[in-house]
């Protein structure tokens, strides 16, 4: 089994949302907690990048970003800056569905890339749920630097490995994205 850290993004503003989303309840949980318990299916190392104190509460480490407004890859960048492992498990704190055949496809496939991240059926790349190399710091710092925010752009510079999901094995639906609480109130029956 490979030894990794857990990194779990929290840092969004959720303006779409009108809350922060990682701690809306659903189901009885806090969405990041979902996360957090697929992470912990690979690793006790667990950070939740986030400038929210409430995210304390969990009982894992909580760490601001360095490059501050600069989204998901301000995220990774900070996250992977901390970790004291090369290689991190990458998760959103808004993704409920996620669950163990995932973690496992994704350790299936790793072979010393610098990325291994997800493209859905219908063609989406999920930058947001992926193992991520410490080796590629320096082009996260060098691209935030230069205003580049585009995650699977700079992910299209390194050494990566996208797995494709064909619909029938039925984990497309492990990366619903909600942008209100109604979205997610809908789905929660499928929990």
């Amino acid at each position: 089994m490979i030894k990794l850290g857990g990194i779990i993004l929290s840092g969004g503003k959720s303006s779409r949302f009108g809350s922060d989303k990682g701690l809306f309840m659903l189901n009885g949980l806090a969405l990041v907690e979902y996360s957090i318990q697929v992470a912990r299916l690979l690793t006790n190392d667990i950070t939740i990048i986030t400038q929210n104190p409430d995210y304390k509460k969990f009982g894992v480490k909580n760490i601001p970003d360095i490059f501050q407004d600069t989204g998901p890859m301000g995220g990774i960048h900070s996250g992977l800056f901390h970790s004291s492992f090369d290689i991190n498990l990458i998760l959103s704190c808004d993704t409920p569905f996620l669950n163990k055949a995932i973690a496992d496809l994704l350790i299936k496939n790793y072979s010393n890339q610098d990325v291994v991240i997800f493209k859905t059926s219908d063609a989406k790349y999920h930058p947001l749920t992926g193992l991520y190399h410490k080796r590629v710091l320096p082009l996260l710092e060098s691209n935030l630097q230069q205003g580049k925010f585009k995650l699977i752009d700079t992910i299209f510079q390194t050494n990566y490995k996208v797995i494709s999901l064909k619909q029938e094995e039925n984990l497309d639906t492990c990366f619903s994205n909600f942008n209100t609480p109604n979205d997610l109130k809908s789905s929660a029956i499928h929990l």
